[in-house]
C-alpha cells in the first residue's frame, strides 16, 4: 500500500527499508574453541528488487493458486474462484498479466467514470410506528421514524404473541 501511495503521488517519508525484498545487516560472532568471541563477521544490508517486483505484480498470490490448484481443489474453488474466472476473462495466465492489462487500459483513459445512479431511488418504511414524511423548500422529500413509545411496544409485542399462539394451534 506504501508503494502504491508513493506511485500515485503521495508525499509519504519512507525507505526501502519497509518493502518486501529488504534484508536487514547481521552481525555474527565468531568463537574459538571456548566459546569467546574473537571476530564478528557482519553482513551487509542489501534490496532485492527482484522480489519486491514479484510483490507488486501478484507473483506470490499466482504461485499459491498454483500451489492449491494441484494439492487441494475444493480449498483453491472456495478461496480463489473468482480470481480464476477474472484470469479467464482477460485471457491470462498470472495474475502480473492482468495487473499489466489493468495499467495499460487505465494509463490510455485516465478518467474516471461514475457509476450510473438510479433516478428514483425507493425507499421503505421498516419499522411499524409513526413515519412522517418530511419535505424542505426545494421539493425535497424523505422519511423520518420517529421512536416507538412504550405503550406502542407493550403492543407490538402482544401482536406478536397472539399471532405466535394462532400459529401453533
Amino acid at each position: 500500500m506504501l508503494k502504491g501511495a508513493c506511485d500515485g503521488g503521495v508525499n509519504v517519508p519512507h525507505s526501502t527499508k519497509r518493502f518486501p525484498g529488504y534484508k536487514r545487516a547481521t552481525i555474527e560472532a565468531v568463537t574459538n574453541k571456548r566459546g569467546k568471541a574473537i571476530d564478528s563477521e557482519k553482513t551487509e544490508a542489501s534490496f532485492d528488487h527482484a522480489k519486491h517486483r514479484e510483490r507488486i505484480f501478484g507473483g506470490h498470490v499466482t504461485s499459491y493458486m498454483n500451489k492449491l490448484k494441484k494439492e487441494n481443489s475444493d480449498k483453491f474453488k472456495r478461496h480463489f474462484s473468482q480470481w480464476s474466472q477474472c484470469l479467464e476473462a482477460n485471457k491470462a495466465k498470472t495474475c502480473e498479466d492482468v495487473y499489466k492489462k489493468v495499467h495499460k487500459a487505465i494509463v490510455a483513459n485516465p478518467q474516471r467514470v461514475a457509476a450510473k445512479k438510479n433516478a428514483k431511488p425507493v425507499r421503505k418504511v421498516v419499522t411499524p410506528g409513526k413515519a412522517l414524511v418530511q419535505q424542505d423548500s426545494k421539493g425535497r422529500k424523505w422519511l423520518r421514524q420517529h421512536r416507538l413509545t412504550r405503550d406502542m411496544r407493550k403492543q407490538r409485542v402482544m401482536d406478536k404473541f397472539n399471532a405466535a399462539m394462532q400459529s401453533s394451534q
